[in-house]
């Protein structure tokens, strides 16, 4: 029985492992706001940090004192560049008992640029921010 729990641990202790190494912290670089009719604008960054992790498709982040937290998926659009782009579904925290649906936003990653892209989309505007990312272990 022993040699079985053993077995069960050597097979799962690299796995916090490889989430850390899954995990990347974005700055924001630049924003920019479109509303119809008037045109696009750059603005200060409203989000200070972005924490995502591409492979297992979680996504977290603040703007001012309200933090989100939710789910990435990057293989859901994009074809055929796969895991480039995709959707972000967020909650704001502390997450309710009941499950409403966040705002709208769509997500692109470039790993090779290190580039991340996080858009709001509005019935008449678009809120766009683009990060450099780094992977955590850097």
């Amino acid at each position: 029985m022993r040699l079985v729990i053993l077995a069960g641990a050597v097979v799962l202790a690299p796995l916090p492992a490889a989430a850390a190494l899954d995990l990347w912290v974005c700055e924001p670089a630049e924003r920019l706001v479109c509303e119809a009719g008037t045109g696009c604008t750059a603005a200060s960054p409203q989000i200070a940090q972005v924490q995502i992790m591409p492979v297992t498709g979680s996504i977290e982040f603040c703007i001012a004192e309200q933090c989100y937290q939710g789910v990435l998926q990057l293989e859901k659009e994009g074809w055929p560049d796969y895991r480039e782009m995709g959707t972000a579904t967020v909650e704001a925290l502390p997450l309710p008992r009941a499950y409403t649906p966040g705002e709208p936003w769509f997500a692109a990653f470039d790993e090779t640029r290190r580039r991340f892209t996080l858009s709001l989309l509005g019935l008449q505007s678009q809120d766009t921010t683009w990060f450099d990312c780094r992977p955590w272990t850097e």
